[in-house]
């Protein structure tokens, strides 16, 4: 997740939601609890970004 951090500093809010995605799907089939975490802080540093697609795909499915 440290990517997808880094894809937020640099104003890459599509991308760091794309790869949210991706960890997100290997964290449920793993039952990471610790991946879950990073994800939600990642949602936190995108919700400057809550209103793109991506970005609000991530947050919903992180939600359900």
């Amino acid at each position: 997740m440290l990517l997808g951090h880094a894809l937020v500093a640099a104003h890459e809010p599509d991308e760091a939601a794309e790869l949210g995605q991706k960890a997100l799907d290997v964290a449920i089939a793993t039952r990471s609890t610790r991946t879950i975490g990073e994800l939600g802080r990642l949602t936190r540093q995108l919700k400057a970004w809550g209103t793109r697609p991506a970005v609000r795909e991530l947050c919903d499915a992180l939600a359900a």
